[in-house]
């Protein structure tokens, strides 16, 4: 009897809602399966979850380019642990191959804030944490 191996699925949900954010209540919900590139097949490779702390505030190469198949679907997942409020991390691109390129800041995330992007597998990704002591966590999915 054969086995018929089945895709997995992993589905995100980003739910935004807010009573007061605008005169009548604001509602956003989103649901999405993670998909390998042009087909409805589910990413099948995941890094597992990773908690980090690097004891410095200096920018740290998370993801590395060389090492993630160009063109494919990736997604990354970066969750800033503090609680306290006025700490977060700061996610960077660049050209790894290049010492000279500019760093290229995505944006901040900030404490029990979480960052989800897709990934091309074409830059490093750094991650610079505001404190010596903040942790974080960090996965890959992959096809």
């Amino acid at each position: 009897m054969a086995t018929k191996i089945v895709d997995p699925v992993t589905k995100v949900t980003l739910n935004i809602s807010s009573s007061n954010l605008t005169s009548n209540p604001l509602a956003l919900s989103c649901t999405y399966n993670l998909n390998k590139a042009g087909t409805r097949n589910g990413l099948d490779l995941f890094s597992g979850i990773s908690r980090r702390s690097h004891g410095s505030i200096n920018a740290v190469k998370v993801l590395d380019e060389t090492k993630v198949d160009d063109d494919k679907a990736h997604v990354i997942y970066i969750k800033c642990l503090s609680d306290v409020v006025t700490e977060y991390l700061e996610i960077f691109v660049k050209d790894g191959n290049s010492p000279d390129d500019a760093n290229n800041l995505l944006g901040r995330v900030y404490a029990n804030n979480a960052f989800i992007i897709p990934y091309a597998g074409h830059l490093d990704v750094f991650v610079l944490t505001s404190t010596t002591t903040l942790e974080y966590e960090i996965a890959l999915f992959s096809e």
